[in-house]
């Protein structure tokens, strides 16, 4: 369940920091900052922090583990291109987007729908 984190100013914390400071500690929640009456910055917790920083590298290992199998998938599948140069790459790139285009443009009359039409793309490449 999503709770609206609890806010303060620049002026409280000014006035009464160490009160501040013990609450981030006590319920382990950030305290966003207020200045102009917009968000600034946040106060939290240096082990709330780590845990936050642990759980981010944690995503970014899954995600570079989920493209890997993924890219593997396609080069087995056959769907991968060998350039030989960097403008070789940038050339099928373009030829296929120009594709992609012309096909949609073909389909705009018919009962083919443009959005379906490039999930379709996605999936083929």
């Amino acid at each position: 369940m999503f709770t609206f984190p609890k806010t303060t100013t620049i002026r409280e914390i000014q006035r009464n920091y160490k009160h501040v400071f013990e609450e981030v500690k006590k319920t382990k929640q950030p305290i966003v900052v207020l200045k102009n009456n917009k968000p600034d910055i946040a106060i939290v917790d240096v082990r709330t922090l780590e845990k936050m920083n642990k759980k981010l590298e944690e995503f970014e290992i899954e995600d570079a583990l989920r493209s890997t199998n993924q890219s593997m998938k396609e080069y087995r599948g056959g769907k991968t291109v060998k350039a030989k140069s960097l403008s070789h790459l940038n050339a099928i790139y373009w030829r296929n987007l120009w594709r992609m285009i012309e096909k949609s443009r073909s389909l705009k009359g018919k009962r083919g729908n443009l959005s379906a039409f490039i999930a379709e793309d996605r999936q083929r490449h």
